[in-house]
């Protein structure tokens, strides 16, 4: 019964469209395109009351039938009767555990602030690891400028050692060469003291 209805349905709303496209209108005469006179197809009195019953009907029809068919669809069984029903939802959490736990999507703060503390910690690690590591590089640079100072100092000590080493040696040759050149001079001078008093008194030589 239903299939019948739905088929009238369909045949009355397919008819009642053509016989509406078949009403002449104000600037258009659409029976002319069917075969010429109007008064010859649908008889001496002209196509207006034809159609108008024609139209009147079928749409009478397409209202009944489709009346019929919401009435007839509201007893059955929905579409959507067939699909599987939604899964049953979860038990709605205690009191305890709803005053606790946050709703999914919620912003937490806890979460945030542990978030916030951890991202600050490893910051904070990472900073310690590159100011140890700075004063490693700087403590092995002043232990290497102190080891060559210290260097450096020695070869100046060795170098004023070995310097007045040679000044106290140069100093003693030097007293040597003066003390043999008076030495030589004392005698250079004695001899001449005796000769020139042999000079002056030549008898004396003599006795």
């Amino acid at each position: 019964m239903n299939a019948v209805l739905i088929a009238v349905n369909i045949i009355a709303g397919l008819f009642l469209i053509g016989v509406v496209l078949l009403q002449s209108g104000k600037g258009a005469d659409m029976g002319a395109a069917f075969g010429g006179a109007n008064s010859t197809m649908f008889g001496p009195s002209g196509p207006g009351n034809a159609l108008t019953k024609a139209t009147a009907g079928f749409a009478a029809l397409f209202m009944l039938t489709s009346l019929a068919l919401a009435v007839m669809s509201a007893d059955q069984r929905s579409v959507f009767d067939g699909t599987a029903a939604p899964a049953a939802s979860a038990p709605a959490p205690s009191s305890d555990t709803a005053a606790t736990t946050p709703p999914s999507g919620a912003f937490d703060p806890e979460a945030a602030a542990e978030a916030a503390a951890a991202a600050a910690a490893a910051k904070v690690d990472s900073a310690i690891d590159a100011v140890g590591e700075a004063a490693g590089n700087v403590a092995e640079k002043a232990a290497a400028a102190t080891e060559k100072a210290a260097e450096v100092a020695g070869n100046a000590a060795a170098a004023a050692s070995d310097t007045a080493a040679g000044a106290k040696e140069a100093a003693g040759n030097a007293a040597g060469s003066v003390g043999d050149a008076a030495n030589k001079a004392a005698a250079g001078a004695a001899d001449a003291v005796e000769k020139a008093a042999d000079a002056v008194d030549p008898t004396g030589s003599e006795q």
